[in-house]
């Protein structure tokens, strides 16, 4: 499952102007636009690159020597950017879902590292829910790239079938997922703007509703790749 916008509120974007603050009160004032530039760069190569290693590049794109390393500035960053908490509905609803049995893999496009990760799922009380977490900013691969599913249904450890796919985003969370096999729910607060969509995907307005759909599944085979 996603967790942007799927498990948690989306958070704000980060932007140089925060990397340019984490640098503190030396960042060059190009700092922010060549952080910006470099994290575009690494994105058109469609691999999802950690931030300390952006960070690096800009610095050298100024010719500008930083005042810490860039795994320091990246710590300090999450001060300055912080994690988008666990919905306390979703976290009662992955509480259900683990109870029920299913086993949880949180999938899902971010820069924040495996630990940070888990600090915010900890803190939620729901780390324990997860059989694994798959995170852009670990394998270097980010939603839509096909290895970022390939390792999604590694982490499964199930055929595609068996792996359902839970996010808010159609093309990433839905269309392509099931491009590889993996039937799918959307999550959708605007119901409306899921009008026309494909009726063999079905559609959740809050990640909460999750668990009765899947009871309403099991007894009527609902949801199908």
């Amino acid at each position: 499952m996603d967790y942007s916008g799927t498990l948690a509120d989306p958070g704000p974007v980060l932007t140089g102007t925060l990397v340019a603050a984490a640098v503190g009160a030396d960042a060059p004032e190009a700092f922010a636009a060549a952080f910006d530039a470099e994290a575009r760069a690494h994105r058109s190569r469609g691999r999802r690159t950690d931030i300390a290693t952006v960070i690096a590049g800009a610095a050298r794109e100024l010719d500008f020597r930083l005042p810490a390393s860039p795994a320091v500035i990246t710590e300090e960053l999450w001060s300055l950017w912080p994690d988008s908490p666990v919905r306390p509905d979703a976290a009662e609803a992955l509480h259900t879902l683990h109870a029920a049995g299913y086993a949880i893999v949180l999938a899902c496009n971010t820069r924040r590292p495996v630990p940070v990760r888990r600090r915010t799922l900890a803190a939620a009380g729901v780390l324990s829910c997860f059989r694994s977490l798959v995170l852009s900013s670990s394998i270097g691969h980010a939603k839509p790239a096909p290895p970022f599913y390939q390792h999604v249904l590694q982490s499964a450890g199930q055929p595609a079938a068996a792996v359902l796919f839970v996010g808010d985003t159609f093309a990433k969370d839905v269309e392509t997922p099931r491009a590889h096999g993996m039937p799918a729910v959307w999550v959708a607060p605007d119901r409306a703007a899921s009008a026309g969509a494909d009726p063999g995907v079905p559609v959740i307005s809050r990640f909460a509703e999750l668990p009765a759909l899947l009871e309403e599944h099991h007894r009527d085979r609902l949801i199908a790749p």
